[in-house]
């Protein structure tokens, strides 16, 4: 799951770079900004905000770099899990080391420990951890500005062996490295024992990374505190320059409703994608060997079989569809519906090609995917077994 994580948003990052190739965002934002300081001279009230752009560019340059780091500390060392899984010891030291909670408390926050940590082993890979320690460590060493580095990463990349021993002995040391150890230092802890989580190696660095982290923040927060203002009042003056334009409203954290059409795209020349897929492609994807796409047997049979009950159509399943409905991240899971409001789909995902509506929307690209609601009762009642829970629902036909 942490590989099919990765390489989604890789593919996300790369069909958004493809969008701006193919439509020349860059320069359009260039002849967008270029246009607004022109019409400016026409609103004398507005000219206080002459310099509005040049402002944007010059807060943005001091951003560039903060941004830079900010990156490191966010996609590089996070991902160091034993380094990241040991900062959940912050409660427990906290609560530990103030003479008035109670036990109960504490063993409260022992139980949620060893919950969380179970979850944390269940898929970690100790090994291949160790190998993104040493060579995060020996990147952010090497790139970060030296006022950024924490502490014991700029103390070992003096070493020069690329962090190896430094890398090692946190494997070897920390009480993440072991989980049966683990457990029974948490079954039998005591307040006292908080020293030792102080002493540990990941946690340490834990700590390091944190305190670099909100340096870095209070500094990046500054800066976009200019640029949110300098935005604010760069949509206000579009839209007294522009009365006759159409602007989108600002639909962050509210409901938001879209419309568009279930239809097909020609994702480039010759190259169309139609506008369903049906359970066959689900059985054309399987391969050999294949460790990430997988499916279970008794889907697989009822594929084969052509067992669709009520939901399909001249032995078609349908899956999913396309539509011009435009979607963004945290619209999955939201319903799909039809002209009558009827619950046609679930949404989803979009397609590689038009992820750069996040930017830019294009009609002829931006297609949105929704899961077929009929592939969905298929699986609630044939597959699931759990037929029973249609008899909430209004199934219309």
């Amino acid at each position: 799951s942490k590989y099919s994580t990765l390489e989604n948003y890789y593919k996300k990052w790369q069909g958004e770079l493809l969008g701006f190739k193919r439509f020349d965002l860059i320069n359009e934002k260039k002849i967008g900004e270029k246009e607004f300081n022109e019409k400016l001279k026409n609103f004398p009230e507005l000219l206080k905000d002459s310099t509005l752009i040049s402002q944007y560019d010059s807060f943005n340059e001091i951003a560039k770099p903060l941004n830079f780091v900010n990156d490191y500390f966010v996609e590089a060392l996070s991902a160091i899990e034993i380094v990241n899984a040991s900062a959940r010891f912050k409660t427990l030291i906290s609560i530990s080391g103030d003479s008035t909670n109670r036990e109960k408390k504490i063993n409260d926050e022992i139980l949620k420990l060893k919950k969380d940590f179970r979850e944390f082993y269940r898929n970690y890979n100790a090994s291949l951890d160790l190998k993104i320690c040493k060579a995060v460590l020996s990147i952010s060493y090497s790139n970060l500005a030296k006022q950024y580095i924490p502490k014991k990463i700029f103390i070992e990349g003096r070493r020069k062996d690329n962090f190896k021993k430094y890398c090692s002995q946190i494997y070897k040391n920390s009480l993440l490295a072991d989980s049966a150890g683990l457990m029974k230092f948490l079954n039998s802890f005591k307040r006292n024992d908080v020293k030792k989580i102080l002493k540990d190696p990941a946690y340490s660095l834990s700590l390091n990374i944190a305190e670099n982290q909100t340096k870095l923040q209070t500094n990046l927060r500054k800066v976009n505190s200019h640029l949110s203002q300098l935005q604010r009042n760069y949509i206000r003056d579009l839209i007294l320059i522009n009365q006759t334009g159409k602007f989108y409203p600002d639909a962050n954290s509210s409901l938001r409703v879209s419309y568009g059409k279930v239809e097909s795209v020609e994702v480039n020349d010759g190259m169309l994608f139609n506008y369903f897929t049906t359970a066959d492609g689900i059985l054309d994807k399987l391969k050999a060997n294949d460790s990430v796409y997988k499916i279970p047997q008794k889907l697989s049979e009822l594929i084969k079989n052509r067992n669709y009950g009520r939901y399909g159509s001249g032995g078609i399943l349908p899956v999913a569809f396309l539509s011009s409905v435009h979607t963004t991240n945290g619209n999955s899971g939201s319903p799909t519906l039809n002209s009558k409001g009827e619950l046609i789909g679930v949404n989803y995902d979009r397609i590689w090609e038009g992820v750069v509506s996040d930017y830019y929307y294009d009609e002829k690209h931006g297609r949105n995917i929704s899961l077929d609601i009929r592939y969905a009762l298929f699986i609630i009642e044939k597959f699931g077994n759990a037929g029973w829970l249609l008899n909430e629902m209004k199934i219309v036909n």
